[in-house]
């Protein structure tokens, strides 16, 4: 089995579609996310598209590890759709084939000999593309709404500085330049302000699970 590899250079965290009751019972509905239900088909893909990009084998043992697992990335990222969309978050679909080129030059592959790929172990490409969709929209969002708030002063980078080379005498000679410890302290910050804004959309959110 050729193994994949998934990264896009932002939080790679598939957006769950929005059905009605009746095409609910027959999708088979594992969860439900607000207005956002996802289906047992969107887990099952999501977790042929992880063994595939693992090199994981496809076995009962796995699955029923893993299931858990994709059902809670799969709620988490109908939040942070759900986030992007309030604030009028787009992707177009120009942006989600360059993410699918992006990672099959990843892998070495042309566009079209990655997608016969994964047809060849059964991932459908709407899997790969909700995937690329949901980490592109939470990436717009946490650069539209949260990076603003991530304020690091003079001060900040000295004392950083400062308990850097305390924790290792070596850096007093050859020390980190104030732009990387600028960056460094920037996405330590914007990392817990991404982590609290999960944690309360999840508190916001009507979730149940019917798995």
């Amino acid at each position: 089995m050729t193994r994949i590899v998934l990264f896009l250079g932002m939080l790679l965290l598939s957006s769950a579609f929005l059905t009605s009751p009746a095409k609910a019972m027959e999708l088979g509905i594992v969860a439900v996310v607000n207005d956002t239900m996802i289906s047992d088909l969107q887990v099952r893909d999501r977790m042929k598209l992880i063994m595939a990009s693992s090199g994981m084998p496809d076995t009962p043992e796995n699955r029923s590890r893993l299931l858990p697992q994709v059902i809670d990335m799969l709620v988490y990222e109908a939040l942070k759709m759900e986030a992007a969309h309030k604030v009028k978050v787009e992707v177009s679909d120009a942006e989600i084939e360059q993410g699918v080129a992006q990672i099959a030059a990843q892998n070495k592959f042309t566009e079209d000999q990655f997608m016969q790929i994964l047809q060849a172990q059964g991932i459908a490409k709407r899997t790969l593309e909700d995937q690329i969709r949901s980490e592109i929209a939470w990436g717009k969002y946490v650069q539209q709404v949260l990076r603003p708030d991530v304020q690091i002063s003079e001060e900040d980078i000295d004392a950083e500085l400062d308990r850097l080379k305390a924790e290792n005498p070596e850096l007093a000679e050859h020390p980190p330049t104030r732009d990387q410890v600028l960056n460094k302290l920037g996405n330590e910050r914007l990392g817990r302000l991404q982590a609290r804004a999960i944690m309360d959309l999840k508190a916001g959110a009507f979730i149940e699970s019917r798995g």
